[in-house]
């Protein structure tokens, strides 16, 4: 009998410093569009709303949450109903007022994430530009991305806001 002979792969490491990796890509560098990714399509929000707002004021250390209710119309989605829950900074040295936020149709929800700028402990919810990014949609709206800002004018007992979706940018 002949004897059969096996190769056997040798594992090894290799330095890499000094060598351009082509094969990676910063997932940040590049602009996405809904059309690259199949099955995905980019929502480009444009629209307001206007509702009531309720303060929630909680354990101090939490911080304070402002819910929303409203209703208005959205590029993309028509009428919608808004309902959101901003919530503030609580004790701690530095973070962002932000919460999620629904747009509800007859077709189906999008579900948005709102993050204000950095600020200070105990800090409210209050009047300003917040980004958003769609984080999910239910019916028609499930294969959506977007993202974009939001301008919130906050008054005691009323608020306006604002859409402004950024088209063709992931």
């Amino acid at each position: 009998m002949a004897k059969q002979r096996r190769n056997r792969a040798a594992i090894g490491v290799e330095a890499l410093e000094g060598r351009a990796v082509l094969s990676t890509v910063h997932a940040m560098v590049l602009p996405v569009s809904g059309a690259l990714i199949r099955g995905l399509s980019y929502m480009d929000l444009q629209g307001s709303a206007h509702g009531s707002p309720m303060t929630i004021v909680g354990n101090p250390e939490v911080g304070t949450t402002v819910k929303l209710q409203g209703a208005g119309r959205v590029s993309g989605l028509g009428p919608v109903k808004l309902s959101a829950m901003l919530h503030g900074t609580g004790f701690i040295a530095s973070s962002r007022v932000e919460g999620p936020l629904t747009l509800s149709t007859a077709r189906g929800r999008v579900i948005l994430q709102l993050e204000g700028p950095a600020s200070g402990g105990f800090q409210a919810p209050r009047s300003g530009t917040y980004s958003f990014s769609i984080q999910k949609g239910t019916g028609v709206f499930s294969h959506h991305i977007g993202n974009g800002t939001a301008a919130l004018v906050l008054g005691p007992r009323s608020f306006t806001l604002t859409f402004q979706g950024k088209p063709n940018v992931a």
